[in-house]
């Protein structure tokens, strides 16, 4: 039992549609969507893609303000 699946009419294509993200990265895809598209991250600019990039911790753990309340209590002494 296979399943037919058709293309839908009246989709219109547009090839060569440029995309850029808020880094200023560009890049030409083929879409639905008309005109220029802006995305946030793209794969040039997103850290898990790009070994370049790094992901900044601004979260700390509770050995990190385990250890801050440490060397404070140590520094009050």
């Amino acid at each position: 039992m296979a399943v037919e699946q058709k293309a839908k009419k009246k989709i219109q294509y547009h090839i060569g549609v440029e995309v850029t993200d808020f880094d200023g990265n560009a890049f030409i895809i083929n879409s639905t969507s008309p005109g220029p598209l802006r995305v946030e991250e793209c794969h040039l600019s997103h850290p898990a893609y790009n070994p370049n990039k790094k992901i900044e911790r601004k979260a700390k753990g509770h050995m990190e303000k385990f250890l801050e309340k440490q060397k404070r209590m140590a520094a009050a002494k």
